[in-house]
């Protein structure tokens, strides 16, 4: 699967990797389908 981010987000995961907070986009956002799924699953 290939998605596509809005600049914005792309500049903020960036700066992510870049304050050492991950060390790729993959791992952004993995974190973020992780906490995505963990919202939905307790809104239920």
């Amino acid at each position: 699967m290939n998605i596509n981010l809005k600049p914005e987000q792309e500049k903020f995961i960036q700066s992510q990797i870049n304050l050492g907070n991950f060390t790729s986009p993959e791992q952004a956002i993995e974190l973020a389908l992780q906490l995505l799924q963990v919202k939905t699953t307790n809104s239920g």
